[in-house]
């Protein structure tokens, strides 16, 4: 591969990541409610890039890092059309904590869902349509959780 062929490629990469991981919000998009947002999460598991994270019915969040290298726990909370996750993050081998609080805030313009994260460094142009592709029916945490837990 040539040089100049590396960089388009590249380019190419770049414009379709941008485009999928943050759009702005369409004027026509709606707020759901605090019932709707519960209903997404309650009882799920994410499958996020870095993490999965399991949203207990009753209210407990459990994080496990893909590679087992970190852990959280804490408690999950809906206003509005947001949910959040406030826990601590502890690191499995060195044991290091850091106290965490992520929110997901929801829209919905006909059937699709935009939601923003609150860790998106831009704003205006952070929101995407993908969540509820990466969350999924049933406990597929807590398990992995006590593991690297309990091995410490």
């Amino acid at each position: 591969m040539t040089g100049r062929t590396a960089i388009l490629t590249m380019a190419v990469l770049c414009s379709f990541a941008g485009g999928a991981l943050g759009e702005r919000l369409p004027k026509d998009a709606t707020k759901l409610s605090a019932e709707e947002v519960r209903k997404i999460y309650s009882g799920k598991t994410s499958n996020w890039s870095r993490s999965n994270a399991y949203f207990s019915p009753d209210g407990s969040y459990f994080l496990v890092g893909k590679n087992g290298n970190f852990v959280g726990k804490g408690d999950w909370t809906v206003s509005d059309n947001a949910v959040c996750a406030s826990f601590q993050v502890r690191g499995v081998k060195d044991g290091g904590t850091k106290n965490v609080k992520d929110c997901w805030t929801w829209f919905k313009q006909g059937k699709k869902y935009w939601t923003f994260w609150s860790g998106e460094k831009d704003k205006k142009n952070g929101y995407y349509d993908g969540e509820m592709k990466k969350l999924s029916k049933g406990d597929k945490v807590t398990k992995k959780f006590q593991q690297l837990t309990a091995s410490n």
